[in-house]
């Protein structure tokens, strides 16, 4: 079996980190083709994408992108002039591994995060000019089908921070570290806001079938739509190592 290369060409985590972004888009069009007409308001996409530095977990190697995705819903129906606070967070799609298919999805509705500060808002054009200074889940809980986990072991202890500090995410007792700040939390570091399409309730806990073949609790219509992005991430970074591949025989 070929090794990974543990030295990456230098366009490998700016790759990796436009396809995890792309993915995110095209999760925002699957909702709002999914969901377009069910209500006037709107929940809204934020993303960050970064570089894993240090990694425990089998399949999240140094030097590959990481996205944390988080949507929001406050009722409204236009990304301009808006706050959103901690009662308005809904979910958050943890994606990892050089295909981006290492993911943990979280609905904040029902399992909320440990700390929540701050709030997000934008100015009259749409762009986001104030970010949450931490949201934290120290450790995950809720009931069951509150938070998956894909390509992963069980989980049995999560842990993540938004708040600028190391590390960003514990999985089972093994960490995750980001470069620059490790997931900051200023509001230029964050997409979007990006509308995801109107939805019946805005959570991730509407019932849903899961999108892979593993049994895993199930989540709903946000959380999946994100995934299914994910699995495109996943299939457009494979397709570029086989060229890559192909190219070196």
């Amino acid at each position: 079996m070929q090794r990974p290369d543990p030295n990456p060409p230098p366009g490998h985590r700016a790759r990796s980190a436009r396809a995890l972004r792309r993915a995110a888009t095209a999760a925002c069009a699957a909702l709002a083709l999914a969901h377009g007409s069910a209500t006037l308001a709107a929940p809204y996409l934020i993303r960050y994408t970064g570089t894993v530095t240090a990694s425990g977990i089998s399949g999240v190697d140094p030097d590959t992108a990481y996205l944390v995705a988080l949507a929001m819903d406050n009722g409204g129906s236009s990304a301009a002039n808006q706050t959103w606070n901690a009662s308005h967070l809904r979910c958050i799609v943890w994606y990892f591994g050089a295909d981006g298919d290492r993911v943990f999805v979280q609905n904040l509705t029902t399992a909320p995060p440990s700390t929540a500060t701050g709030m997000a808002s934008t100015d009259a054009s749409g762009a986001l000019t104030s970010m949450f200074s931490q949201i934290t889940a120290t450790p995950v809980t809720g009931p069951p089908g509150s938070y998956a986990a894909f390509n992963l072991p069980p989980p049995t202890e999560v842990h993540w921070w938004i708040n600028t500090l190391s590390p960003i995410f514990r999985y089972n007792g093994q960490e995750i570290s980001g470069l620059a700040g490790e997931v900051p939390v200023a509001a230029s570091a964050w997409s979007g806001p990006t509308a995801l399409g109107a939805l019946d309730t805005g959570t991730c806990a509407q019932p849903a079938a899961s999108p892979v073949a593993k049994p895993v609790p199930v989540l709903g219509a946000p959380a999946l739509a994100l995934l299914g992005g994910g699995l495109a991430a996943s299939a457009a970074l494979a397709s570029r190592r086989r060229a890559r591949r192909v190219r070196a025989q």
